[in-house]
């Protein structure tokens, strides 16, 4: 069926058949098309094969000439990083941590304040608890760790252990003798 009519100084055709479904038997107009009859030959063909394209113009592989497939660029090889001299990391500081200064001042003040701490004598069950009230009573800034590394350190030196193999009480930090009943 073709139809021609005057649109704005164009003339448009209509090549195409509809087929017959139940929405067009009832309209019976012919849809009016802008498109030459080059353009719906290659759109007629593009709808066989079941491909919806925009607007755009795409260009297949198999449709360019040969001479343009061959004069094709090589991607561009990626260009070497230049390397960066390592720099020399400074060397650490030979300070000392803010926890072995408190274990330093925590044995100094027993040293200076308990006999029995200064003399490596046997000390008793429980003197943790002792010397957590030394450090509240004289204000004294140490954690739970740093007093359980200076007990350690303590009774692992060899002049504690000598006086715990010699025999003898246990004592407090005050110098009282454990009772042993």
């Amino acid at each position: 069926m073709t139809h021609t009519s005057k649109t704005g100084g164009r003339t448009a055709t209509n090549d195409t058949k509809q087929p017959d479904s139940p929405k067009s038997q009832g309209n019976a107009a012919p849809r009016l098309s802008l498109k030459s009859k080059a353009t719906m030959g290659t759109t007629a063909g593009n709808a066989a094969k079941g491909l919806k394209r925009p607007r755009k113009r795409i260009i297949r592989r198999e449709e360019l000439p040969a001479s343009k497939l061959s004069n094709t660029k090589a991607p561009p090889k990626p260009k070497p990083k230049p390397k960066k001299a390592a720099k020399p990391t400074p060397p650490k500081k030979a300070g000392t941590s803010p926890s072995d200064i408190r274990l330093h001042n925590l044995n100094a003040h027993l040293n200076n304040h308990s006999e029995i701490w200064r003399e490596f004598k046997p000390l008793a069950i429980g003197v943790e608890k002792e010397v957590f009230r030394y450090i509240a009573e004289r204000h004294l800034s140490a954690s739970k760790r740093v007093v359980q590394r200076l007990l350690r350190q303590h009774t692992q030196d060899e002049r504690y252990q000598r006086n715990l193999l010699a025999g003898g009480g246990r004592y407090h930090l005050d110098g009282i003798p454990t009772s042993t009943t």
